[in-house]
């Protein structure tokens, strides 16, 4: 299922930014409007049924923070959740006591990452977060800019800006430039810590390498195929020439 939707990974969500109303930010104004966006997220559907025993068997453990309790939050989209995303909500466990981690909607990462971002769905990616032992709590739908009103209802002590970056310190995945900067409006304070994981796994090399066995397979086949009709070819031209001798 989830190979499928990685091999209808395309491009076009790159090429219609403009078009999609995905213009520089300005103050004041939403960030991204829906009824602009004139590229569906085109997909695999998906066949995970998230029934609500489903729900509480993933989250039988949560427990609300304790009084005092420093609270840490970090948002993302945490596709193809994988050993990089663990590595970095094991250092936000670290930086305090309670982990909150904001899980960004299909719609968002997909404005974000473009093409065919995200492979799993909301609540998949939610499911995958929330089963890492390193978190306590999940903030579905996540908005994108954390705000001062998210900070104080959450009662927030530590904002981590989490960032996976190549062994080059490049960031692992190509970000949408007409984005704004979820934590603009707190850098100035110092209330964003920047936490960066060097990590070679990342979610477009994990579609690379789907996308290369998909196409080394297909070139096997394709030889395989030319070397089964050179065969008979050839045996059907030596009957021919067998019964041309009678």
């Amino acid at each position: 299922d989830v190979v499928g939707r990685m091999l209808l990974m395309t491009k076009e969500h790159h090429t219609n930014r403009k078009e999609a109303g995905l213009l520089p930010h300005q103050a004041g104004t939403p960030l991204i409007k829906a009824a602009e966006s004139t590229q569906p997220i085109t997909r695999a559907k998906s066949q995970f049924l998230p029934t609500t025993q489903v729900l509480r068997l993933f989250s039988n453990q949560i427990k609300p923070p304790a009084p005092g309790q420093s609270i840490v939050y970090v948002p993302g989209s945490w596709d193809m959740f994988h050993a990089g995303h663990i590595e970095l909500l094991e250092r936000c466990r670290a930086l305090g006591d309670y982990v909150i981690v904001g899980v960004y909607s299909d719609f968002l990462v997909n404005q974000d990452l473009g093409m065919n971002y995200p492979i799993m769905n909301q609540l998949e990616r939610c499911l995958s977060v929330i089963g890492c032992h390193h978190v306590d709590d999940v903030v579905l739908d996540a908005p994108w800019t954390v705000s001062d009103a998210l900070i104080k209802s959450l009662n927030v002590s530590v904002v981590v800006d989490g960032r996976l970056v190549d062994m080059s310190g490049q960031r692992t995945e190509e970000h949408n430039p007409f984005v704004p900067d979820p934590f603009e409006s707190l850098r100035p304070s110092g209330a964003v810590q920047v936490v960066e994981i060097k990590s070679e796994t990342s979610v477009s090399n994990i579609v690379s390498r789907v996308a290369h066995n998909r196409d080394r397979w297909e070139q096997r086949q394709a030889a395989k195929a030319k070397a089964e009709e050179g065969f008979w070819q050839e045996k059907h031209a030596n009957a021919a020439n067998g019964q041309a001798c009678h």
